[in-house]
């Protein structure tokens, strides 16, 4: 999880269930679609995006415990770094 939430390098060792979670748990992506176009899209986001998003929707860490490992107040992951991750996946996907 690291180094896919760090730089975005581990990408080809999640599971591909993993991923195709992920990209059903943000919406707009639609059946079929391929883990790897996620995996990519994952890889082009901000740090601080795809770290929430792995951390919330991957792992499954709480937004105290997302919060304790970003170092900011539980919160800035709820409410601004999580929506706007979410706003921002959503985006590039439809693009």
């Amino acid at each position: 999880m690291v180094s896919l939430v760090m730089d975005g390098s581990a990408g080809e060792s999640r599971p591909t269930w993993e991923i195709e979670r992920l990209a059903g748990a943000l919406g707009g992506v639609g059946d079929g679609e391929s883990p790897a176009q996620v995996r990519d899209l994952l890889a082009l986001m901000p740090v601080h995006h795809r770290a929430v998003l792995v951390l919330r929707e991957l792992e499954g860490i709480d937004e105290r415990g997302a919060a304790e490992l970003l170092g900011v107040a539980p919160g800035t992951v709820k409410s601004s770094r999580l929506h706007q991750a979410r706003s921002a996946f959503r985006k590039a996907w439809q693009q």
